[in-house]
């Protein structure tokens, strides 16, 4: 069975019946025959976005958190390693400098994408 890294998204729209992609997430997350991977970083964002968007937020937090104590499913949670750091900000770095076409000397050339130094 193959994993699946689940973002956010997904986790948000299951305990959000209002979502508009609750029943399509909801049946994805329930049928997956694999295990689901959870960043770390993600079960702050769903918990912080639930607690403060959604219509009886601070519930639906307190379900969400119970769900992952429950250990019902199978799932793993993730922590970020150094490598996954230093490769986030690699991309955002990126997308601030590199695709607006600036350059270290600010001439104006299009950037260098550090992702691809080795092609």
């Amino acid at each position: 069975m193959k994993p699946l890294l689940c973002d956010s998204g997904p986790l948000i729209a299951t305990f959000n019946d209002r979502d508009r992609e609750y029943a399509r997430c909801s049946r994805l997350l329930a049928e997956w025959q694999g295990q689901l991977i959870i960043p770390e970083p993600v079960l702050a964002e769903v918990c912080g976005f639930l607690r403060n968007n959604v219509r009886n937020g601070p519930i639906l937090e307190v379900q969400f958190l119970e769900a992952l104590n429950s250990k019902d499913g199978d799932f793993e949670i993730v922590s970020p390693e150094s490598e996954d750091r230093v490769r986030a900000f690699q991309e955002t770095r990126f997308r601030a400098v590199g695709l607006r076409g600036w350059n270290r000397a600010g001439d104006g050339r299009a950037a260098e994408d550090p992702r691809h130094r080795d092609c």
